[in-house]
Parts: C-alpha cells; structure tokens; sequence
C-alpha cells in the first residue's frame, strides 16, 4: 500500500521522472538548506501550488533514501567542510529504496559556490562498498575538477536515512526537496536524530535565488550556512568538533554524543 503522501503534496499536479531531469536535471547548482517547523509545510506547499509540480513515481509522493558516505581515517571530506574550503568534496552510495536503483556519487564544490554533483550506477548488493570501477570514477572526476588525487583510502563513516519529497518548478528549472525523519548511524552505538517536528527543506537553482527560497524565509525558516547531513551525523553518531554553522540544526538533534539529550534515544 502506498504510503501516504507530504500533508498538502496531494494538491500540486503530479511530474515524472523524465520530465523532472528534463526540466532541472541541474547537475551543476546553487544548493541552500533551511530549517523549518513541520507544521509550516502545508503553508510552504500552498504557496507553492501555482508554480511547483511534485515527483510522482508508481504513485508514491514520497520516497525513502538511504546514503552510506565514506571518508578517510583522518577524516578529511568531514574537516574541509567544516573549515569551508573551496575544494571540498563528499563521496556516498546512495539507494533509492523504493526503486532498489544505487549509485555511487560526489559532490564537488565548484565555481562561485555552485554544487556539482557526478554519479555512476553502483551495484545494490554492495551496499557499504566502492568498487574498482568506482574509485578509478571517483580518481577520474577528483583530478579533472581540482587537478589533485581522490582522497583515500576510504571507508564507510556514516550512514543517513530520511524520507523525501520533490518538487519542480518546470518554467524556472528549479527543484526543492523536502526531507523528513532525518536519523544517522555509525557503527554498533553511534546515532542521532533530527527533532521530527522539524524538516530540512533544501533548494536547488542553476542560478540567483530560487523561488521556493523566497516563500521559505517568508514563513520563518532559516537558511543555513554550510550545512550538511554528514557533518551533523559526524557530531551526533561519531562526537567529533562541530562548527559554529551546524549548531541551528544541533540543537534541535539528539544522538550519542549531542549536548541536547531531551528528545531521547531511537
């Protein structure tokens, strides 16, 4: 049984996949996140109902992803984040659950801030493993962005569950994801949480502000300054520093080694 849909995604008209990458595939990007109550949502979507459309695929509106990111034993991808470096990067399997599609991704930061991300098919049944073919990608992609070597050897850290919905302004080649249920793990005892009263609501424009932006600070929500899931799931799960620009998110996460215990243990 479908599992039911975002409160207020059932009002915007449907898109497919092809259509979605036909109208902002939008490898190359400007990413903003932002923080915001759940209860906002249903607001956030009506004022989006005149230009949004939302992903639908074999009738689910909402999609569960799991991501196993990897990084080096001295945790390097995890430091240059935190420290906003120019040529930074992230490397993670991603699995579509619902489709049992897999890929092995990266992240680069490029040119005044933009977000490129390369992907290739990775095999689902390797679920915490690079291949050789996935690493020669990854030496191929590191070197011809930033004319360095991948960082390596590389291990899995963390993984990140959540649930999504997407959407897509087709005329302005826009997309917004909305992520609920953010929970991470590292290894036998490391975890954290977001609060599941709040969501991370994250825009994506190949240029300028996007609209969804706009609509977002309008109803209170926060942008936030180098966010990331794997930063945050690195403190929760794995205790290590935190920066300044993750503590708006923190504070409302639980895990292991959060200051903030009140919301408890998964």
């Amino acid at each position: 049984m479908p599992r039911p849909p975002l409160q207020g995604a059932e009002r915007l008209e449907p898109i497919g996949l092809e259509a979605l990458d036909a109208a902002a595939a939008l490898r190359c990007r400007l990413d903003t996140k932002y923080l915001l109550p759940r209860v906002a949502l249903d607001r956030l979507l009506s004022r989006l109902e005149p230009t949004h459309r939302v992903l639908e695929v074999d009738g689910l509106r909402d999609f569960e992803y799991r991501t196993t990111y990897f990084d080096t034993e001295q945790l390097e991808a995890f430091r240059d984040h935190l420290q906003g470096r120019r040529r930074r990067l992230k490397v993670r399997l991603r699995h579509y659950v619902d489709s049992g599609d897999c890929f092995l991704e990266l992240k680069l930061r490029g040119a005044r801030g933009c977000t490129i991300k390369r992907r290739v098919p990775h095999d689902p049944s390797l679920p915490r493993s690079l291949t050789a073919d996935g690493l020669a990608a990854l030496e191929r992609w590191v070197r011809s962005a930033y004319d360095r070597p991948a960082p390596g050897p590389l291990a899995p850290v963390l993984d990140v569950a959540y649930r999504r919905t997407t959407l897509v302004a087709p005329e302005r080649g826009e997309r917004l994801t909305i992520d609920l249920e953010l929970r991470m793990s590292a290894g036998a005892d490391g975890w954290g949480r977001l609060d599941p009263a709040f969501a991370i609501a994250e825009t994506k424009s190949a240029r300028g502000p996007a609209l969804a932006g706009r609509e977002l600070i309008a109803l209170g929500a926060r942008p936030l300054d180098r966010m990331s899931k794997y930063c945050v799931g690195v403190v929760l799960a794995h205790g290590r520093a935190r920066g300044n620009a993750l503590f708006p998110v923190l504070r409302h996460c639980a895990g292991r080694h959060s200051p903030i215990g009140a919301l408890g243990a998964p």
